[in-house]
């Protein structure tokens, strides 16, 4: 990403043009209070948010906002407005042309919703629809993972799960985004902070060394 600036009809949301360069295997956190524009860069990444100067690259390639659609895949923070099918497993393939049926049902294993894979998606609670979510986008195969506060409603055992299939992803070579204020699961999951104030990119740090975590760290006291 290139010299972006985005916006919201004439209101300028990231004011200040930045740079931005992802890796393969990585997983980065974007943090911020209310208001700083981590939302807004999360849908202009993904092709949702299309009123911004500036180029979004993959692999060296410009894509068009629509084209960006299928190379990434954005789990809302309410993710009522993403549920669609009639039952649980259907959900996860919902709009999918070729996916294996076993690996659906293994990651529903694997998020504990495995029992519930033929009940209708509105019948879950908060947490439930939310690893769901987080279940639909791994299966979509997409080479760019947003993630929209996915720990919401989320008990502790749910959240060490979630971490843990991220942490499969990066493995895999999936670039991963998490917008969100839960540090906890920011130190299990994050490689990468992207810290965003006031429409302005502060500051874009590693946490593989102490310096990192230290100014992590104080973000979250400072709150």
């Amino acid at each position: 990403m290139k010299n972006i600036i985005l916006r919201y009809g004439k209101k300028q949301i990231i004011k200040k043009g930045f740079d931005i360069t992802a890796s393969r295997g990585e997983c980065i956190g974007i943090i911020g209070h209310n208001g700083a524009g981590k939302t807004t860069f999360s849908k202009a990444l993904c092709g949702l948010h299309k009123d911004y100067d500036g180029k979004i690259t993959i692999d060296d390639k410009e894509f068009t906002d629509k084209q960006r659609l299928k190379k990434c895949y954005l789990v809302m923070q309410d993710v009522n407005y993403q549920l669609f099918a009639e039952k649980v497993e259907e959900e996860c393939c919902f709009g999918i042309k070729d996916f294996n049926r076993e690996e659906v049902l293994q990651v529903l294993k694997s998020l504990g919703l495995y029992e519930y894979k033929d009940n209708h998606p509105n019948t879950l609670s908060g947490g439930q629809k939310q690893r769901l979510a987080v279940a639909t986008s791994i299966i979509s195969k997409r080479e760019i993972l947003i993630f929209d506060e996915p720990t919401s409603g989320l008990d502790y055992d749910s959240m060490i799960r979630v971490s843990k299939l991220i942490d499969t992803l990066r493995e895999d070579g999936k670039i991963v985004f998490l917008v969100t204020h839960d540090y906890e699961f920011i130190c299990n999951t994050c490689t990468r902070i992207l810290h965003f104030d006031k429409g302005t990119l502060t500051e874009d740090y590693f946490l593989s060394n102490e310096e990192g975590k230290d100014k992590l760290k104080k973000f979250f006291i400072q709150q």
